[in-house]
């Protein structure tokens, strides 16, 4: 019983190797997903811009357009 018991105290090569694999596997998944993370909030922050930018265009064409209506009607 106690020589069982010592056994399983120290873990074998291949327990410590599958641990490590295991870890590495999950560090790679956290950068993996810190990545999409980030691709996600870069996305987010251009299509903020783009629509920012979008409607600053829209605003300018309207002035514009506004302007030259109330140019001809002079």
């Amino acid at each position: 019983m106690t020589e069982s018991v010592l056994e399983l105290k120290e873990p074998d090569d291949t327990f410590i190797s599958q641990l490590k694999e295991h870890n590495n596997n999950l560090k790679k998944q956290v950068i993996k997903n810190n990545i999409l993370i980030d691709n996600a909030t870069l996305n987010k922050a251009l299509m903020r811009k783009h629509q920012c930018i979008g409607y600053e265009k829209d605003l300018l064409r309207s002035k514009k357009a506004s302007s030259s209506i109330t140019s001809r009607l002079r």
